[in-house]
């Protein structure tokens, strides 16, 4: 019985301590942007990979729930906890408050001008 519980406790205590590795942390991500020029944003955007749920529509980026649902084979894998690192974060697609970086809803569909 000791050892079951010592087992659940290791356990427990390894998946606290789980973090995601899909999410850019935001202080990082607004110093990378202040420092390039505008010449090398439009590089950058040229080549850079986008996420699962960020789609190219003429000039427009358009992102969101509907658009990865539609990018995805297995649109169930969206709402599966355990699904790989293929299938994007979760956090990608929280309408979050400006203010406090909290989030309020869900971004179905995005548009980027």
């Amino acid at each position: 019985m000791k050892t079951l519980l010592v087992v659940l406790l290791g356990f427990a205590g390894f998946v606290a301590n789980a973090q995601s590795t899909n999410a850019v942390s935001r202080g990082a991500e607004r110093t990378l942007q202040a420092q390039k020029s505008a010449s090398d944003r439009a590089i950058a955007q040229l080549f850079q990979e986008r996420k699962p749920n960020e789609a190219m529509v003429g000039k427009r980026l358009v992102s969101g729930i509907a658009v990865q649902a539609a990018k995805t084979r297995n649109p169930l894998q969206l709402i599966n906890p355990f699904a790989p690192a293929r299938y994007g974060s979760g956090t990608d697609n929280l309408a979050l408050n400006p203010i406090n970086g909290r989030p309020e809803g869900l971004k179905v569909v995005g548009i980027q001008f």
